[in-house]
């Protein structure tokens, strides 16, 4: 009898952890996600997960209308206003349940300070080609253009070292935001910026790959039976070079 007893608090003291530590939301609840779109600081949006001390919400139909938050952020809440109650608790060695909410609270304002003190500093100057190079970091990344010239190529370089120097000195450590993500685009990962830094040499050539491999005009059958056979049409250069020199 005693044992069942101790069992049946057991079970009751680990769904009640549980119940807090997620709160009172579920996948597929309606909550509110503050993401100041649509003109609104606040609008709907559906709990796609719960992970752990994050939570996924859909507010659109697009397919980058969703994002992942901290709980602890605040940017969700329930309809109506009530916040998420904050995860991430434990249990001591005596088996009493420790809230660590506020600690949570504290290293992810810390935390986000950082973040926009990265982004003050290096958004206007180095955003633009951290999104060129992308693509050739992860093809999840939707392409921002590249450069074109060799002078624009060469600082695209010089921006990536300055840009891995201050990753390395300033920033080391720095992590994406847990706010603001969408899909397909690198802004606010500011781990991956660094990464995509540090790795410029190695991600330079599949940059130009994926370059060349957008502006190429590979020409068909039909061209090259007109090249032929007609003198007096004009042979576009990259015909000229298929024929005359493949290897090109």
């Amino acid at each position: 009898m005693k044992s069942r007893i101790l069992l049946s608090l057991t079970l009751a003291l680990a769904f009640s952890i549980n119940g807090f530590a997620q709160g009172t939301f579920r996948v597929g609840d309606t909550v509110e996600y503050r993401c100041n779109c649509f003109g609104k600081e606040w609008v709907r949006a559906k709990v796609e997960a719960i992970d752990g001390k994050t939570i996924r919400v859909r507010y659109g139909n697009v397919r980058n209308q969703a994002a992942t938050v901290a709980i602890a952020s605040g940017d969700v809440r329930s309809v109506g206003g009530a916040k998420i109650t904050p995860s991430g608790n434990q249990t001591d060695n005596k088996g009493a349940v420790v809230d660590n909410s506020i600690a949570d609270a504290a290293k992810l304002a810390a935390d986000d300070k950082v973040r926009w003190a990265f982004r003050d500093d290096a958004l206007n100057k180095y955003y633009r080609t951290v999104a060129q190079f992308a693509p050739a970091y992860n093809d999840q990344y939707i392409s921002a253009g590249s450069p074109i010239t060799s002078a624009e190529w060469q600082k695209a370089m010089n921006d990536l070292a300055e840009l891995d120097t201050l990753c390395k000195s300033k920033y080391p450590g720095i992590t994406d935001s847990l706010i603001y993500l969408r899909e397909g685009i690198i802004d606010y990962r500011y781990a991956q910026w660094c990464d995509i830094a540090a790795k410029r040499l190695t991600l330079e050539p599949k940059a130009r790959f994926n370059l060349a491999a957008y502006m190429a005009s590979v020409p068909g059958a039909d061209d090259l039976k007109r090249a032929l056979e007609y003198e007096d049409n004009r042979v576009v250069d990259d015909i000229q070079l298929l024929m005359y020199e493949p290897e090109k």
